[in-house]
């Protein structure tokens, strides 16, 4: 059981990918400046079973989480004539930053990107953060404080891709509680959902699933357990991957990813970064090299 105090480990080993990866829940760590799941991957060099490189797992986590949902919205969310789109996010954390960097890439006729947050200081921050950069310079971006919901509610019901960002804490009963009326989706809009991950909390009613009906994926058979269905009694849904591969869509209003995150895959991605930077790249990922 996940709880407010977990601190975890996964462990993955592959033909070319050998490392570990810590991950701690916390309910607030907003006074220390540190993500609410805080996390490192260890990679270990195969040969002599030491750690050579220590990378920054927020980073890497939230870019492919984001990554993933982007693949899902790439392959659910429907286009039409490159009309402009407007991209609502729930969280201004890193997970709220890589969504939006991801919608943008995937569906670059995005023209307005909505942000809501709890706290003003870190909605301003990534607001201006993204507004300074010059390949978003066609791309209005708004900052919302969650009070505000007569706001938000008239973003929500004309927005075409909707991202959940908000981490939820299992025992707190403001984690059951659903970002947003689900009846207010205007139809064909695309959610993704990757903020709870556990039985007893969700970031979405029972409205986003009645009203998605068939065409309901996750990333991880684990997503299953999750509140976002556990709660409603929820069992219809296919996986990601099976969709990709030509499982087909049922019948739905709307359309509704679920990710619930892999740590063997974020070690994977890891390893991936290892080999570039053996390679003289690897980007710029705050990578501490053991050697």
């Amino acid at each position: 059981m996940i709880t407010s105090t977990t601190t975890a480990t996964t462990t993955t080993a592959t033909t070319t990918t050998l490392g570990l990866k810590i991950v701690s829940v916390r309910t607030d760590n907003s006074p220390y400046n540190v993500s609410n799941v805080p996390s490192s991957i260890f990679m270990i060099d195969s040969t002599t079973g030491a750690v050579s490189h220590v990378l920054p797992g927020d980073l890497i986590t939230a870019r492919r989480t984001a990554g993933a949902a982007g693949v899902a919205t790439s392959v659910m969310h429907a286009k039409h004539d490159n009309a402009p789109l407007t991209c609502l996010i729930y969280g201004a954390g890193i997970q709220g930053e890589e969504h939006a960097r991801v919608m943008i890439a995937v569906r670059p006729e995005i023209t307005k990107v909505v942000i809501v947050n709890r706290s003003r200081p870190r909605l301003d921050k990534l607001t201006t953060l993204l507004k300074q950069e010059a390949q978003y310079s066609k791309v209005e971006f708004v900052g919302l404080l969650e009070s505000e919901e007569d706001l938000i509610d008239g973003f929500l019901s004309s927005a075409d891709v909707v991202c959940c960002c908000v981490s939820r804490i299992s025992g707190e009963e403001s984690g059951r509680k659903p970002l947003f009326d689900g009846r207010k989706l205007k139809k064909g809009c695309h959610v993704n959902s990757i903020g709870s991950f556990t039985p007893d909390t969700r970031e979405v009613d029972r409205h986003v699933l009645e009203r998605a009906g068939g065409r309901i994926v996750i990333d991880d058979e684990g997503a299953r357990s999750v509140g976002d269905f556990a709660i409603e009694g929820w069992n219809e849904m296919k996986l990601l991957g099976e969709v990709i591969n030509g499982a087909g869509e049922g019948l739905g209003e709307i359309s509704f990813y679920k990710g619930v995150g892999v740590g063997w895959m974020d070690v994977v991605a890891g390893g991936v970064i290892v080999d570039e930077l053996k390679k003289g790249g690897g980007g710029n990922v705050g990578v501490v090299r053991l050697d």
